[in-house]
């Protein structure tokens, strides 16, 4: 893999940690880059050349697979991406593997900015692709953050049976001032079961399962 030019990302991004990770996760982002690398066919010889690191992917492609992946608009704006595309591919029209990488890295940083639950690139790097595969077909995650996962969204669960315990009327720990916050845990969480049930199509469709 080539090394572009260093910036203060790229120190972050090219570490070992990074790197080992992006490793051991090659052959779904390779598989992935394919499928929506320019003049990608379904052949496995085709695959093959569409996936080394100086074959390209056209930018609006990787725009689409942000929305795909429901990256867009669920975890950052359009502007936000728009950003993140001028500063790893500047005005190119297509990105190579190595660009691809380097841009799901930047989005990583871009989304999660909080320090002290996110504290490294990889740390961020590794949500991202659980956000990206949250039924864990895809990519290689580490138990320990499928386990975080998992508490989070039993206490997210928690939450909105908090909220429907506060429509129904029921008293529980729910204050009429946690109305408007309550509100929007139940509408994230519905929001979060359509996008899993939409990456599942889409994992489908792509023959990533």
């Amino acid at each position: 893999m080539r090394v572009p030019p260093q910036s203060h990302f790229d120190n972050a991004f090219f570490k070992g940690d990074v790197m080992n990770f992006m490793t051991a996760q090659d052959e779904a982002l390779r598989k992935i880059f394919g499928r929506y690398a320019k003049g990608m066919s379904s052949s496995s010889s085709s695959s093959s050349r569409t996936t080394s690191d100086g074959s390209g992917m056209a930018i609006d492609q990787f725009c689409q697979f942000c929305i795909d992946y429901n990256v867009v608009p669920a975890l950052v704006s359009q502007e936000a991406l728009m950003g993140v595309l001028r500063d790893i591919a500047g005005r190119k029209l297509t990105i190579n593997f190595t660009e691809f990488l380097r841009l799901l890295g930047k989005l990583a940083e871009t989304i999660y900015v909080d320090e002290e639950v996110y504290g490294s690139l990889l740390s961020k790097v590794e949500a991202l692709f659980h956000e990206i595969d949250r039924a864990g077909s895809i990519f290689k995650l580490s138990k320990k953050r499928q386990d975080s996962e998992k508490a989070r969204r039993t206490s997210t669960i928690g939450k909105l049976q908090s909220v429907s315990n506060y429509k129904k009327g029921g008293t529980g720990v729910v204050s009429s001032g946690k109305a408007p916050v309550l509100d929007s845990v139940a509408k994230e969480t519905r929001v979060s079961a359509l996008n899993s049930k939409r990456m599942s199509n889409v994992n489908k469709m792509f023959m990533l399962k």
